[in-house]
């Protein structure tokens, strides 16, 4: 089987580099990047030259760059690949990620894909002509990979454990969510700069578009996949122990996110049935910041 062509559009995020911190075994050493010319592409061609120089377990990415303002242009209408990585401003990403599956390519998309309510539609839009065309849209959402969030969605989804989730209210929300996003951050053993459009809600989204989204029995049944899980009682609470063997860590999570894109690129028609509309859902409300501004 032909391995896949990468494409690497505007990538202005960290996030489009991790991607690529390890070769896949189904994806072609080549990877075209259409980016504007600046310091944002600068700095991510510094980061694969790092994975691709570093001593242990280097990687071997042969880069073609096409740099210039009709980037996004020129991506579409040369389809160098089949699945595209967008990282860039957030404001302009969505109508990008339209041209992209307008030719046919296979999306990756840095969180948040849309910052603006009035973008929902177009998001819509996209979502259709994919699933029409039998393409994959996905969103970076890497914290999916951590440990913690898989077994909350596990101990959620069971009655015995959890009972049924409420509808709340507006006074008394059904859920309530806090996040912690640091500025200081450590990506691949080095300090992590942020570009100055990084600060800029019309382009980073206001807050909740950075946001995501009998018990021993339960953990004695998980212990049997995820080894080394145990439960602990400390006074009136229960703690879920996890071994660090189970942690792997930021910069993995995008590893192996990417990993499932491209296998489900691979496999046409495996992109579970819910996925669109959990995405729309998902934007209807990290976009409720902006809906309530206008």
């Amino acid at each position: 089987m032909a391995k896949l062509g990468l494409i690497v559009v505007d990538p202005g995020h960290f996030h489009a580099a991790l991607a690529l911190q390890e070769m896949y075994d189904n994806v072609a050493e080549q990877v075209h990047v259409y980016a504007p010319v600046g310091p944002d592409l600068v700095d991510y061609l510094t980061r694969i030259a790092r994975f691709n120089t570093r001593a242990e377990a280097p990687t071997a990415w042969q880069l073609e760059i096409h740099a210039g303002a009709d980037f996004v242009d020129r991506m579409a209408r040369e389809r160098a690949g089949n699945a595209a990585i967008f990282a860039g401003r957030n404001n302009e990403k969505i109508a990008a990620i339209a041209q992209a599956v307008d030719a046919g390519i296979n999306v990756l998309a840095d969180k948040p894909m849309i910052v603006r309510r009035g973008d929902l539609p177009a998001l819509e839009a996209v979502l259709e002509d994919a699933a029409a065309q039998g393409l994959v849209v996905l969103d970076m959402m890497g914290g999916r990979q951590e440990i913690t969030r898989s077994l909350t969605r596990l101990l959620h989804a069971d009655p015995e454990i959890f009972g049924e989730q409420v509808a709340g209210s507006a006074s008394e929300p059904g859920v309530e969510m806090s996040s912690v996003h640091h500025l200081m951050k450590m990506v691949s053993g080095v300090p992590n700069p942020r570009p100055p459009w990084y600060f800029d809600i019309r382009q980073q989204g206001d807050a909740l578009a950075d946001i995501g989204t009998a018990l021993e029995r339960r953990i004695a049944s998980l212990a049997e996949t995820h080894r080394g899980l145990s439960l602990e009682r400390h006074g009136g609470a229960w703690k879920i122990a996890i071994p660090d063997g189970l942690r792997i860590g930021h910069d993995a999570h995008f590893r192996e996110l990417t990993r499932s894109f491209l296998a489900q690129v691979e496999r046409p028609g495996s992109l579970p049935a819910e996925t669109n509309a959990n995405l729309l859902a998902k934007y209807f409300i990290t976009t409720a910041a902006d809906a309530a501004m206008l």
